[in-house]
């Protein structure tokens, strides 16, 4: 090994995906004890035996995204701590910049002791790719259907369209409870196998279903909870329990309060059962199914009119057969002088240690959430400061349902220069906090106009555009172009909802919808796809 020369700068830069081949650091592991204490390392992180995948594996298995990122990422570190341990820490710490190709950037981050090894290589690990989700764990899916009065027409065969089409989806070791109300609650099926037999019998229970009477919603929830929850000890750790819950009114019969429901949502997900909520129409509670989807690790839909059941019911279903980590949890717990705010976009809560926990849910592979803390900051001085520590629990579906934990000790390097705090912002982190900012304006004038106060509720959209506009002259951004152009229909419809009730619940509805999908920053493998071509930052994506 050479050192390069003293005057110039140099730099790390860190391969991505497609650099894989068998005997991959197998030289640099006999040759260097540091080497290897990173393959092993990574062997322990991961709970399995990466290092004879690459010294001496199948090439097909290695292959595999699940197995090749970990693979690289691990190869990368190995390599400079090879370097490390023959050229001296001054080398290594020597290096003006690191940088990588796509995966490559993730080494990048460990090399500039950014990122832990071992949770580095565990993130890999559950990055996947869709051909890896399509092996995917087994469901206990309860699903819950609306047949309240308001529900007739063409709602009703929507819902029964979109689950004959759902019934396609599941393999035969998966199982299914079907639960119908009104109100009252009838419990159809119970974690029935989805064999040919089985999807003979769901089909027979869907084709009959009529509407009458009421909205027993939370009744129905509890009895779908409840199912799920008494048999976690027949699941597999890797199996996925989850309750799809579809209305299109208002809860009226049974426990009603929003409050209670939703705290039964979060009590489920503790329990290893997350919800999901689909609201069909314009005169549900979407208040109340934001709240148990939020607190149930699930997600929440709207559904404007009964064509489009079947086209949100099966993106619903398409998350779920991609999931590679079920359970995710994540929690911030500040240093001694600090307190956590603010989790946004999720319903937090405290944990012991003076923190804040938010049920983040499931996700599936190539999914990225971008999740948003506010740290309230005391007076500082000297060069750095600890903020805490971040933790992520997670069910890792990938491995056999094990039960994993990652964290990361953060720290803020302080400063009274302008110029270097300037240099030091990470503007991807200021948009995403407008956009925060945004998806709370948007959601406030989508109340104003509930109640009829339209000239506030254009004046909040006005002053945010303004502010986004402001802060675009200072950090030109696609996303930021996105945030102006939706809060600008905004305003455009709200003369639209001035015309009719209807158009007015379309747009509370509609809207506040929007505001919620931003407030949670996460986005689905093919809105990752559009993402990165818009994108005018990375060039290596």
């Amino acid at each position: 090994m050479s050192t390069p020369s003293e005057s110039a700068p140099y730099g790390f830069v860190f391969p991505g995906q497609g650099s894989q081949e068998i005997g991959m650091g197998k030289d640099l592991s006999e040759r260097f004890p540091a080497a290897r204490a990173v393959f092993d390392e990574a062997d322990d992180a991961l709970g399995f035996a990466l290092s004879a995948l690459c010294f001496a594996g199948d090439a097909d298995e290695l292959a595999l995204t699940a197995n090749t990122q970990p693979a690289i990422l691990t190869c990368s570190i190995a390599a400079l701590a090879a370097a490390r341990s023959e050229l001296g820490d001054a080398f290594v710490d020597g290096a003006a910049l690191c940088f990588g190709h796509s995966l490559g950037e993730l080494s990048a981050l460990v090399a500039a002791g950014a990122l832990a090894f071992a949770d580095a290589v565990r993130l890999v690990r559950l990055r996947g790719d869709e051909k890896g989700a399509a092996k995917r764990p087994p469901l206990d899916l309860a699903v819950i259907l609306d047949r309240s009065g308001s529900m007739s027409g063409d709602k009703l065969s929507a819902v029964k369209q979109a689950s004959l089409d759902l019934l396609k989806e599941l393999d035969a070791g998966d199982r299914v409870t079907l639960i119908s109300y009104e109100s009252g609650v009838i419990t159809h099926t119970e974690r029935l196998l989805a064999d040919p037999k089985g999807i003979e019998a769901l089909r027979g229970h869907l084709l009959p279903l009529t509407t009458a009477g009421g909205t027993a919603l939370g009744p129905a929830m509890y009895q779908g909870l409840e199912i799920l929850e008494r048999a976690a000890g027949k699941r597999s750790e890797k199996d996925l329990a989850h309750v799809l819950l579809l209305s299109d009114g208002q809860a009226n019969e049974g426990e009603t309060r929003p409050d209670v429901l939703g705290a039964r949502a979060a009590e489920g997900f503790a329990r290893g059962v997350s919800l999901s909520t689909l609201g069909v129409g314009l005169d549900y509670n979407e208040d109340l199914m934001t709240k148990l989807a939020d607190q149930g690790g699930g997600r929440y839909h709207f559904i404007q009119d009964a064509q489009a059941i079947p086209r949100v019911l099966g993106d619903e279903m398409a998350g779920l057969v991609a999931t590679v980590a079920n359970g995710v949890r994540l929690t911030m717990n500040p240093a001694p002088g600090l307190s956590v705010q603010a989790i946004y976009g999720y319903a937090d809560l405290a944990t012991d240690k003076g923190g804040r926990a938010a049920a983040i849910g499931s996700l599936g592979a190539g999914q990225i959430r971008d999740v948003l803390l506010r740290l309230d900051l005391p007076a500082a001085t000297g060069e750095s400061m600890a903020l805490g520590v971040l933790g992520v629990d997670f069910t890792d579906l990938k491995n056999q349902g094990k039960q994993s934990h990652a964290e990361l000790a953060l720290t803020l390097s302080l400063s009274a220069d302008p110029e270097r705090l300037r240099r030091a912002e990470n503007t991807e982190v200021t948009v995403r906090a407008a956009e925060v900012e945004s998806a709370a304006k948007l959601e406030a004038a989508t109340r104003a106009v509930a109640i009829g106060q339209y000239n506030q509720a254009r004046t909040l959209l006005q002053e945010d555009i303004q502010r986004l506009e402001t802060l675009k002259k200072g950090d030109p951004s696609l996303d930021l172009d996105e945030q102006i152009e939706e809060l600008k229909d905004a305003e455009e419809n709200i003369y639209k909802a001035q015309q009719s009730e209807s158009e007015r619940k379309i747009f509370e509805k509609s809207f506040k919808a929007k505001a919620y999908k931003k407030s949670k920053g996460g986005y689905d493998q093919s809105d990752l796809k559009v993402k990165k071509k818009k994108s005018m930052k990375d060039p290596f994506n």
